[in-house]
C-alpha cells in the first residue's frame, strides 16, 4: 500500500536511500577528486581493502574511508561544490569529511588561537576561524 504525506510528497514507505545515491560512486572517485584539489594521504591495510583518506592541509581531516578498496563505498561526505570552487570562506569552510575533532573554541578566552602578540581574540563571528585561513 502506497501512502503519501500531503505536506511532504515523498512516499513514506520506501525507507532510506540506497548508499549508491548518497554521493560519489566509490572511494576511488572521491580520492581522485580530492587529489585534484589538495594533498591527500591514503592509508591502507588488509591488502588494500581498508582505506582512509586524510587531507593534511585541512587540519589533518579524515575525508573518507572504505572497507572494500577503491571500488568500495566512500563513507565520507565530500562538499564537491565548495572544494571545486577553490574559494575559501572567511569563517568556515565546510569541505566535508568523515569525522571531526575540534581542538577548542576558535575565539574567546579559552581559544587555542591568538592574535599576534598573544592578544585574546574576541568570541565573535568576525574573529571566528583559524588565523589567516578561516576555519576548515
Amino acid at each position: 500500500m502506497h501512502h503519501e504525506n500531503p505536506i511532504d510528497p515523498c512516499p513514506l514507505d520506501h525507507g532510506p536511500p540506497a548508499l549508491s545515491n548518497l554521493g560519489a560512486a566509490n572511494f576511488g572517485d572521491d580520492s581522485t577528486f580530492l587529489k585534484q584539489h589538495t594533498e591527500l594521504i591514503v592509508l591502507s591495510a588488509n591488502k588494500g581493502q581498508s582505506k582512509v583518506a586524510v587531507a593534511p592541509g585541512w587540519q589533518g581531516r579524515v575525508m573518507t574511508s572504505s572497507a572494500q578498496g577503491n571500488d568500495g563505498h566512500s563513507f565520507g561526505w565530500i562538499n564537491r561544490e565548495l572544494i571545486a570552487s577553490g574559494k575559501l570562506q572567511p569563517h568556515m569552510n565546510a569541505f566535508g569529511g568523515e569525522d571531526r575533532f575540534w581542538l577548542g573554541p576558535e575565539g574567546g578566552q579559552c581559544s587555542i588561537f591568538f592574535a599576534p602578540g598573544g592578544q585574546v581574540r574576541p568570541r565573535t563571528l568576525v574573529h571566528a576561524g583559524r588565523p589567516g585561513y578561516g576555519a576548515v
